[in-house]
């Protein structure tokens, strides 16, 4: 910017009434996948004034297995077809077809070991002397 100090206006704006050129717009959002017993559980966080699609992968076979539109706040969704597979990837899509998240990969055959091994470890009794 060269423009001379002097002629720069400044001012103080609520966040609902600030200029379209400082507000940021967020081109990334976070998508939480928790495995459990019954299935994976999936969260973010949505903007009512977007758009959004929750994609699964599986060997290269795209589903879309969500489709969220004018939800705000906390979107969560549980996804129980999934212990018949080796991994399984996640991620969200814009009603542009970009993708705007990370992808999250799971692999459920892990998570079933883990689990049956917490389970058998966890009934014996721990001896100490």
């Amino acid at each position: 910017n060269h423009s001379i100090e002097r002629y720069i206006a400044s001012d103080y704006f609520k966040l609902t009434n600030m200029p379209k050129d400082a507000i940021e717009d967020e081109k990334t959002t976070e998508l939480t996948v928790k495995l459990s017993k019954t299935g994976a559980c999936l969260s973010f966080d949505a903007d009512k004034r977007k758009q959004y699609k929750i994609i699964k992968e599986i060997n290269n076979s795209k589903d879309i297995i969500a489709e969220v539109n004018e939800y705000s706040g906390t979107y969560s969704m549980l996804d129980n077809n999934i212990f018949q597979h080796d991994k399984i990837s996640y991620y969200i899509i814009n009603d542009q077809d970009e993708i705007i998240s990370e992808m999250v990969e799971i692999r459920p055959p892990d998570y079933l070991i883990n689990l049956l091994n917490q389970e058998i470890l966890g009934s014996k009794k721990k001896w100490s002397v």
